[in-house]
């Protein structure tokens, strides 16, 4: 869910399709490792974020 959450809203430059997520951008090689562990840390801490929000405001059902 966070992730499909992001994809939609960066106008085509991430998108999110059967459990991959992909970078819509030209990358120059020198620059995919740290860009690699920006985009990692981004998605633990919106992972992260999402589900601490969940277990404060469970869903009523």
């Amino acid at each position: 869910m966070p992730m499909n959450k992001w994809s939609g809203s960066t106008k085509g430059l991430i998108s999110s399709d059967n459990y991959v997520f992909q970078l819509n951008l030209d990358v120059v090689q020198d620059d995919e490792e740290i860009l690699y562990h920006w985009n990692k840390d981004i998605c633990e801490y919106r992972l992260h974020y999402h589900l601490e929000r969940k277990a404060i405001n469970p869903p009523v059902h």
